[in-house]
Order: structure tokens, then sequence, then C-alpha cells
């Protein structure tokens, strides 16, 4: 992790690998309910996930279990001044329903030092990140856990947005899975991709 912040890169393998699960780890920790800031800073600029799923933790005390595919995450250094002012694209998270279930989809972005990462919930319903295409994140997952994780790639504003939602998407029966609703992508908001799988 020091080599991180120091702007190495991580070798192939073993140290790979940990340093990817000790960011997920950390980070799906901090966005959890029941975690605690002595920060009043901290405490009152994140918002836990209080709608994520018990089961979405499980694999944490699994020493043999791997992040589940409804987690995503990214990351870079921020390169300061950090810059308000840029034209910064959004992606729209939804509310989904389907069947029984209903998901809130969520987000939790830190930075720890230089290095920010996001850490994203979306179960079912892929995402097409603006900087994996244009360089300025790596992904951390999915990915094969032990593979190098290069330098991270440098910017003084974030690379996206994201924004909740305030609408619940309800599909029918059925069509709600991840090989039949287009990606997430930002200027576009997800009922537009999905409208023909709604109730």
């Amino acid at each position: 992790m020091l080599r991180l912040l120091d702007g190495e890169p991580i070798a192939a393998g073993g140290d790979a690998r940990q340093v990817r699960l000790w960011l997920l780890k950390t980070w799906l920790l901090l966005a959890h309910p029941a975690a605690e800031y002595k920060d009043p800073l901290l405490a009152d600029a994140i918002a836990p996930w209080h709608s994520a799923p018990a089961e979405l933790y499980t694999w944490l005390v699994d020493e043999t279990g791997e992040p589940p595919a409804s987690l995503s995450a990214w990351a870079h250094r921020y390169e300061p001044p950090y810059r308000q002012d840029v034209n910064v694209p959004v992606i729209v998270l939804p509310n989904v329903r389907t069947g029984s279930q209903t998901w809130t989809f969520e987000c939790f972005e830190l930075s720890l030092q230089t290095v920010n990462v996001t850490l994203l919930f979306h179960p079912g319903w892929p995402i097409d990140h603006p900087g994996e295409l244009e360089g300025t994140v790596v992904q951390l997952w999915p990915a094969d856990l032990e593979v190098e994780i290069p330098v991270l790639p440098q910017s003084n504003h974030r690379p996206v947005l994201w924004r909740p939602s305030p609408w619940r998407l309800t599909f029918r029966d059925g069509t709600y899975r991840r090989e039949t609703v287009p990606p997430l992508r930002a200027g576009t908001e997800p009922a537009d991709l999905v409208r023909h799988l709604l109730l």
C-alpha cells in the first residue's frame, strides 16, 4: 500500500492481491452502517450503506472468498490543487426492484492521503466508467486480484460524479439480468436505458 501512496506500481502476484483485498475490505467496512467516525467532518460527510444486504459482508470472514460481483472499485491519485470547475461526467445510480428484491445502488468514495478509491455497489447492472476508457482510473475490482496494479493516474479533479436517483425502477419478472441491461453510463438516465424492461 505504501508504494501506491508513493506513486509506484504494485507487482503482480501476492502483493497485488493483498493490496486489492485490503482496499476493498477496508472501504466496505468504512461504509458499514455500524462504522463510527470520531472526526465530525468525516461523520457528517460520509453516508453509510444502510440499504446494503448483509450478505455483502459475508466474504470478509471467509478466507477463501472473493469480493462479490455486485461490487466495483477504482482508484486514482489526487494532484493538488483540487479543482471543482471542471466539467465532470455524471453517472446516475438507480434504485431497482425486481420480483421481491429491492436494491439501492451505493457509492463510497474516500481518499487516503493522495490515493482516492471509489467503491460501488451495483448488483446485476454493469458500469461503463469513463475513466477506464480515458486512462484516468485503475480498476481494482472486478479484476484478477493478482494482476499488477500500475502507477495510479493523477488528476486534480474527480473523474466522475455519482448521483443517486430518487426514482425506483421496477422491472418486469425475469428481465433484470446482467446480459439484458445496457451498462450505466455518463450522461444517460438509467430509465432511458431499460425503459423496454420496466413495468
